[in-house]
């Protein structure tokens, strides 16, 4: 009997075993393709088993411990497992022909629900921000589930990594499925949005400063982001807005993995994983002399470019559904959420020129407009004065503007004029939403903080 034969003996006989013996199982071969997934294995990452089937299992979760048990041949058992904010145990075990690995079986033991998982959540602890993987990054078109890939082979690589992408296409997202995927998870992930940070704080802010190093200081100085991060990874979001000065130290600092404190002569010893991010031009940039070509060969040493939605065909309808089921959870309502047919086609249509982060936060603020279960176009009403149609003769900049101009007008709407509360619904930081809306305070269409 072959191998093939082998496993499909077992796919076989977990199809017929009884319902209740476990809630869900997923098989792979010893390359940890996975062979097969039943309906309840899949659901607790809402997915398909079509959406699983062919793809390696440590793409779609980084975490698995198929790994361990396909390269020791020993299972493990009982295993605590926390996936898209659902806790449950589950095992590995791995599947031998004559004593030899060539596959493993992942069972999950218990019911979400069940009592036991309980045990699970330890009382008195401050909630901690739940861990991307890239399971989490959602969509099963070509182009993502291509990039996904990458991004994991990427992961294991200790290089600099550059994600370039429109806004909203998840680059924060896959900086964190890189860093939790890598040898380096289990050490801090530090994030620095370089659009927010003041010119003349850069320095201290990612290098720190030494004890008196000026006047205001704190007496015992201050670590900067990039000694907090040792050992762990670093992610410069929107990196081209870098100061030029400033580019020179950074430079030396990925070259010579040491920095030097402000007010400090003494050398520190830094280890740490670069990921940047922008959605600029930086090549452009470089030729205008506003970005060091130097250091943008040191960034891009592995480019990844995220595709904008409007590239990732057949994804939107599971997006809309995704996200759905959160808004369900989240506003605690009973009944699942609805919209018709032709409202789904009219947002598979409509460009997303905001992408991914556009898509959710267009579906947050129909919840305003709720009739029962059901989200009407009329929700939709902001999308229809500035929607292009695919492919519309619009220059990109002018589009990506009145789309984020109007979710930030709809978004304060929502939160009644509170730019925190906005800031976090558009997942981005306050003073970067302040300067935005500085930016379009004074343009049409933006009357709600014209007239407050």
């Amino acid at each position: 009997m072959d191998n093939h034969g082998y496993l499909q003996k077992v796919i076989d006989f977990c199809k017929v075993c009884p319902v209740d013996l476990f809630e869900g199982f997923v098989i792979t071969d010893r390359r940890m393709i996975i062979l097969y997934s039943n309906e309840k294995h899949s659901a607790f990452y809402d997915r398909s088993p079509s959406d699983e089937i062919g793809n390696d299992i440590r793409i779609l979760n980084s975490c698995s411990s198929f790994p361990s048990v396909i390269k020791t041949g020993r299972p493990i058992i009982g295993k605590p497992l926390d996936v898209l904010e659902k806790k449950f145990f589950g095992s590995v075990v791995p599947l031998k022909k004559q004593n030899i690995v060539v596959g493993a079986i992942g069972i999950i033991l218990f019911k979400q629900d069940e009592p036991s998982i309980d045990l699970y959540d330890l009382p008195n602890k401050p909630p901690k921000e739940p861990f991307i993987h890239f399971e989490d990054i959602v969509g099963s078109s070509e182009s993502i589930i291509k990039v996904k890939n990458l991004a994991f082979k990427t992961s294991q690589l200790d290089l600099p990594i550059l994600l370039t992408g429109e806004t909203g296409t998840g680059k924060t997202m896959f900086a964190k499925a890189i860093h939790n995927s890598s040898p380096r998870r289990n050490y801090p992930f530090v994030a620095i949005n370089c659009a927010t940070i003041p010119k003349d704080l850069f320095e201290t802010e990612l290098f720190g400063y030494a004890p008196g190093a000026f006047s205001g200081s704190h007496p015992k100085g201050k670590p900067g982001k990039f000694e907090i991060a040792h050992r762990g990874t670093i992610f410069l979001d929107e990196v081209g807005n870098l100061p030029l000065e400033f580019q020179v130290k950074l430079l030396d600092v990925l070259e010579e993995k040491q920095l030097v404190r402000v007010g400090s002569v003494e050398p520190l010893n830094v280890d740490f994983r670069l990921i940047t991010a922008t959605g600029e031009d930086l090549e452009r940039m470089v030729q205008e002399k506003t970005f060091r070509s130097d250091l943008y060969f040191r960034l891009n040493v592995t480019h990844l470019h995220l595709p904008p939605l409007r590239e990732r065909e057949g994804d939107i309808p599971i997006l809309i559904q995704f996200k759905l089921n959160k808004m369900r959870e989240k506003y605690g309502l009973k009944e699942e959420l609805h919209m018709e047919k032709d409202l789904i086609k009219y947002l598979t249509d409509y460009s997303f020129p905001g992408n991914v982060r556009e898509l959710f936060n267009s579906l947050e603020q129909t919840i305003l407009h709720l009739k029962g279960d059901k989200i009407t176009q009329e929700g939709f009403f902001f999308l229809k004065q500035t929607a292009p149609a695919r492919g519309a003769p619009l220059p990109l900049k002018r589009v990506v503007d009145q789309a984020e101009k109007e979710a930030i007008s709809q978004t304060l709407k929502l939160t009644r004029g509170d730019v925190s509360d906005a800031a976090k619904i558009l997942e981005i930081h306050r003073t970067t939403l302040y300067k935005k809306i500085e930016k379009y305070r004074n343009q049409s269409g933006f009357g709600f903080l014209n007239n407050p």
